[in-house]
């Protein structure tokens, strides 16, 4: 898997982002007072004050950011689900083989997206003939075969916690809840917003249910400020890093040996394992952001590499030989007696 579909969702919520400092500085723009001096000045701010009430204001600029980042999670969900139909597709050679309650979910999806292509809202690439030949040519037992993906993506209900995990599980992604509440990056943004020991899904539901009122034109009883609408953003942030790090496991089984650089045991440790050093056996080539994997007793775990090192030397990537010895930090505790491997992004 690549990093493709979380980079565009990290992108949107940065231009969600701006778009809500530009709301901030606009409404204090529009309680300015101007000198006299600058007449044309004074007319539009005076005309951008009076073009709405505060309260209104308020409720339209909460509206718009809500929609908008309901809108960036769905799609994104959507899309990781999606790829990893890809991924499974091409690592799986024959469709036999893949598990019976992905090849279930395919073909019942399929059926509904039939029904779906007609509708003037679809939106994706299938016609009713790729679809029923892509099926039929499963059921043949063709090779190469070819998955209707989006039949994995298939909801009618809004994404909240539950539907994420729903849609991975069509995917044989599991564990989608516990990796996201128990990682440490949840509880230190939850302690940091004061709500230590609270529901870990707590900004993806909420969004949810706020979208859902906005859309039906019912009046929230607490329209959030901007301030702490940025807080649901850096919520959503590590929502979608996580959620692209357990989909990355859950079909490492599968892809590993075809996608994965070996690097081996670390040969040193610091930090509580969120500095590894290492030593391959083979050549290898290393860039800031690709994924660093390695086999706990509870499973696979991944994360991005922040940083690279060589004798205390930085570097953003690095191209080795065998036996050439490096550093790599991650924003999480590692294993100092796991083998490991490196997925470019």
């Amino acid at each position: 898997m690549n990093r493709r579909a979380l980079q565009g969702f990290l992108t949107r919520l940065d231009e969600i982002d701006g778009y809500r400092r530009s709301l901030i500085v606009s409404a204090r723009l529009a309680g300015m007072s101007v000198p006299e001096s600058r007449p044309e000045v004074r007319e539009l701010v005076e005309e951008l004050g009076l073009a709405v009430s505060r309260g209104m204001r308020k409720r339209l600029d909460y509206s718009s950011l809500v929609v908008s980042l309901y809108g960036a999670l769905e799609d994104y969900v959507e899309r990781i689900a999606e790829q990893c139909a890809e991924v499974l597709n091409g690592a799986v050679p024959r469709y036999l083989d893949l598990p019976e309650s992905m090849r279930r979910c395919h073909e019942k999806g399929s059926l509904s997206l039939v029904e779906q292509v007609m509708r003037s809202t679809y939106t994706g690439q299938l016609t009713q003939r790729d679809l029923i030949a892509n099926v039929h040519g499963c059921l043949e037992g063709r090779t190469p075969y070819r998955l209707n993906v989006e039949a994995f993506s298939i909801h009618t209900a809004n994404v909240r916690h539950g539907i994420v995990r729903e849609m991975l599980a069509r995917v044989c992604v599991e564990g989608v809840d516990e990796a996201v509440g128990s990682d440490i990056r949840t509880i230190e943004l939850l302690d940091r917003y004061g709500r230590s020991g609270g529901e870990p899904h707590f900004y993806l539901d909420d969004l949810a249910d706020r979208r859902n009122m906005v859309a039906h034109g019912e009046v929230p009883p607490d329209v959030l400020s901007l301030d702490v609408l940025h807080e649901y953003i850096d919520g959503l942030r590590l929502f979608g890093v996580l959620l692209f790090e357990r989909a990355l496991c859950g079909v490492l089984h599968l892809t590993l040996p075809n996608a994965a650089v070996p690097l081996g045991r670390p040969t040193a440790s610091y930090k509580s394992g969120r500095i590894l050093c290492f030593c391959p056996d083979v050549r290898f080539t290393l860039k800031l952001g690709d994924s660093l994997v390695w086999e706990t007793g509870a499973g696979w775990r991944v994360c991005a590499i922040e940083s690279l090192e060589v004798n205390r030397k930085p570097y953003s990537s690095l191209i080795g030989n065998p036996k050439d010895k490096f550093g790599a930090g991650i924003p999480v505790n590692g294993n100092g007696k796991a083998e490991y491997w490196v997925i470019p992004a």
